[in-house]
């Protein structure tokens, strides 16, 4: 049976700054949701993809840390068939002045075959060094 699923990004939490200076952390990347199958040699490949925010190394936004950024944007609404998967997450990354080596916060993601995919919150953790941020999806079946 397919189901309808929207995926909205809720926003992006800074949990712990780490050793970095200030209490906040300098966030980048790109965060978005797919539907997805599986190939003929056992690889996820995205059959559509929703990217939800975009922000590139020179313009990061600044976030406190214990606090949200709200992201205000679109709510894809797609199907997942019985054979498929959502993907959410993607790459957080946090940006220094000093030494300007940016620290990756990490590639990451959630894959929810069909059968997990349910209404609820994701949460997706970057980390890097004592830097946390937390991605928050809410994905609903309607």
């Amino acid at each position: 049976m397919t189901k309808n699923v929207s995926v909205t990004l809720q926003g992006i939490k800074c949990v712990a700054v780490g050793p970095d200076p200030g209490s906040a952390l300098e966030i980048y990347g790109d965060l978005g949701a797919k539907r997805t199958t599986i190939n003929e040699n056992g690889d996820f490949e995205a059959i559509e993809n929703f990217p939800l925010w975009h922000l590139g190394p020179h313009d990061w936004v600044n976030i406190a840390r214990d606090n949200t950024l709200t992201v205000n944007n679109t709510t894809p609404t797609f199907k997942i068939n019985e054979d498929e998967w959502l993907w959410v997450g993607g790459h957080l990354a946090e940006e220094d002045d000093w030494p300007s080596n940016n620290d990756n916060l990490g590639f990451l993601d959630k894959k929810l075959g069909h059968d997990q995919v349910d209404t609820g919150q994701q949460i997706i953790t970057f980390s890097e060094e004592g830097q946390v941020a937390e991605a928050r999806f809410m994905v609903r079946v309607i």
